[in-house]
């Protein structure tokens, strides 16, 4: 009974989780292939800027975009 009641609870979160994505990477520089801290990275009408290592995360609905650094 447990893992239906479970099951009923997370139905609505794992439905609405499907249209979306995440875009995750890292910005080196092509030349030293050092991390870029800093950088602005742009896609979808949303931003994201990348962390000390470089790393970023961007949040995204489902689907093809083009991304800029």
């Amino acid at each position: 009974m447990m893992r239906a009641f479970l099951l009923v609870l997370l139905f609505p979160f794992l439905a609405l989780a499907q249209n979306n994505a995440v875009l995750r990477g890292t910005v080196i520089n092509k030349n030293t292939l050092q991390p870029v801290a800093g950088a602005t990275i742009q896609g979808g009408g949303t931003g994201a800027v990348a962390d000390s290592g470089g790393a970023f995360r961007l949040a995204l609905p489902a689907g093809s975009y083009s991304v800029q650094v």
